[in-house]
């Protein structure tokens, strides 16, 4: 039996319905928006947000490749062609100030997304926060909003931001307002966690509608700014907790920030009467005077500016927002310190975008659960001499097997229970699935035989499986060979599968050692092969007489002619199966010949 192997190979990263490019489109109000899909981003116009007294931010999604899934402005929920979703309108939030609405993906189903909204009261600025539902697997993927209005809790902030946990984690960070409570509410496999992490630390925070909370893309800090001051304050991505805070002096108003993609750097936007100012600090040994010593201007901005917003791009860079008549500044190697980041003031020009553009979209977090598949092998039946062959790459991922291997992949052929331990990003998977051998039975079979013109060799395998066929189209157990050739047999039960090849080969010993030969086998059915019984002889006979009876001693045939043979004939009907008894008598050349013998019959 031929071996096979069974292959399971786990999805690994770069297979994902969403990926890196779920930022590569932000939307403004006013139908203006920015467009990431390629190397230089360009101007993009056409979305369905109104435009409002006082510019607001949204939240946008796309596909991996890029494509807009939907978007919101905090009130209504569109789709990618523009349209209100189904259950998509006067959702109970706000459509002002930014940070105000929030897409955080299901970390157990990419099809379906959490959408955080908040409504405000002024002039606290503080009001509810609701949670909502977008399945995108409705309306043939243009999506509808399934559940809404489910209130999390009341005197809140307008400022939402996502970071990545452990294990597949999303954070959800926001405030209660006019306090230095933060409130983390944890998303997992079981969904949102109501009951928040709660931690009092640094300021009180007041003003909470002009100013924001970013995070580092690594997730380990956060940078806040309200009461005109900067403060950054560390995070504990494991459990939620926010802690060690640092109060940064500046003169003027801060309104905004920005951790370079590595995390090490922070930009800042202070704001003065002489106008706004781009400073760079360096956090990377989170010591809050080798931050403040760090302290470089990037850039200084005239009168009439002030610093609305900074967002980390999809391509790297570094978007500022001076509120500079359209001109947006683009830090583009933000990784680098001093001026060395390269920044350019007018990097992107959006001055006919249809309104001001204030702030910028909430960026979304993707869990990496939704892009390192689950470990979960399944159980499998492999069939006698067959391999199990078990690949469960993923990037950065360790992994420990029951017999201590290391391997991301292993091979079983023996059955028993075995199990795998994965980790990755201080996550530990494990699952254990059993390996069973089939009752199979492989053919085992004489695989070569010698015919002789005339002959036939009868070939039997026992009916032990589902399905057996033959590459001449035969499909029975039980079949004669009646010609030399090549047959190929086919069995198959369940999953397993077996063949074998049949040689019948011509003999070169044929009728050399008798003065006749006479076939055991033949079958009048007219497929033109052993249709006639016939004696074959290399001897003249000077008499002949030859008779075949039946089981029962009745005489069907008999001739003197040896050239006449037997058509299988009854009279006018054709004899039945079975065995039939044969004599000849003759005379050669070489004296009397007496013969008997026996011939089957079959069709």
């Amino acid at each position: 039996m031929k071996m096979r192997i069974v292959f399971f190979t786990m999805m690994t990263l770069c297979n994902v319905i969403y990926s890196q490019n779920v930022n590569n489109i932000w939307y403004f109000a006013g139908g203006c928006g920015i467009d990431f899909n390629q190397k230089t981003p360009i101007l993009l116009n056409g979305n369905a947000i109104p435009s409002e007294v006082i510019p607001l931010a949204t939240s946008t999604i796309c596909d991996n490749s890029g494509s807009i899934l939907f978007y919101s402005d905090g009130f209504k929920v569109w789709d990618k062609n523009n349209s209100v979703m189904p259950n998509g309108t006067n959702l109970p939030g706000s459509q002002n100030f930014q940070q105000g609405t929030l897409i955080v993906p299901f970390v157990n189903d990419p099809n379906k997304f959490y959408l955080f909204t908040t409504e405000f009261t002024l002039p606290a600025f503080q009001g509810k926060l609701f949670l909502n539902v977008v399945d995108m697997s409705l309306r043939n993927g243009l999506g509808e909003v399934t559940e809404s209005g489910i209130e999390i809790g009341d005197g809140f902030s307008i400022r939402l931001v996502s970071v990545l946990g452990e294990c597949g984690k999303v954070w959800v960070v926001t405030n209660k307002s006019q306090t230095n409570k933060y409130c983390v509410y944890g998303i997992d496999e079981n969904g949102v966690d109501m009951d928040p992490i709660i931690s009092n630390v640094g300021l009180i925070q007041v003003n909470n509608g002009t100013s924001n909370i970013k995070a580092s893309p690594q997730g380990d800090k956060l940078v806040v700014h309200s009461n005109n001051k900067i403060e950054i304050l560390r995070f504990d991505s494991e459990n939620g907790l926010i802690f060690n805070p640092i109060i940064l002096d500046h003169i003027g108003n801060a309104l905004t920030g920005c951790f370079s993609p590595n995390g090490n750097l922070l930009y800042t936007m202070e704001t003065d009467n002489l106008g706004t100012n781009l400073y760079q600090y360096d956090v990377s040994t989170y010591d809050s005077l080798i931050i403040e010593n760090s302290k470089t201007l990037i850039f200084k901005y005239g009168p009439g500016t002030i610093g609305q917003d900074m967002q980390n791009g999809p391509d790297s860079s570094i978007y500022v927002n001076p509120d500079n008549g359209g001109l947006l500044g683009v830090i583009n190697m933000p990784n680098r310190q001093g001026l060395d980041c390269e920044y350019k003031v007018d990097g992107l020009d959006l001055t006919n975008c249809g309104t001001s553009v204030s702030r910028f979209n909430n960026l979304i977090v993707m869990n990496r659960l939704l892009e390192i598949s689950k470990l979960i092998i399944p159980d499998t039946m492999i069939c006698p001499n067959n391999v199990y062959k078990i690949n469960v790459q993923a990037d950065g991922a360790t992994y420990k097997w029951d017999d201590g291997s290391a391997d991301s992949h292993r091979e079983i052929s023996v059955p028993g229970e075995y199990w795998l331990e994965r980790k990755f990003d201080g996550c530990t998977q494990r699952d254990s699935f059993y390996v069973n051998i089939s009752n199979f039975k492989p053919l085992d079979i004489v695989d070569e035989y010698e015919i002789c013109l005339g002959d036939s060799v009868e070939f039997f395998v026992e009916n032990t499986w589902d399905f057996l066929s033959w590459n001449d189209g035969i499909t029975s157990f039980h079949r004669f060979f009646k010609s030399p050739g090549v047959y190929k047999l086919t069995v198959q039960s369940g999953i397993c599968i077996d063949s074998a090849t049949i040689w019948i080969n011509q003999s070169e010993d044929c009728n050399e050692s008798f003065s006749i030969y006479i076939p055991n086998v033949f079958s009048p059915n007219g497929d033109g092969v052993n249709d006639e019984l016939q004696v074959f002889s290399n001897d003249t006979f000077t008499s002949f007489i030859w008779r075949i009876w039946d089981r029962w001693g009745n005489l069907v045939f008999s001739t003197t002619d040896p050239a006449t043979s037997w058509n299988g004939m009854m009279g006018h009907r054709l004899a039945p199966l079975g065995v039939y008894v044969y004599s000849i008598r003759g005379r050669t050349a070489k004296g009397e010949l007496n013969e008997q013998g026996t011939v089957t019959l079959v069709y």
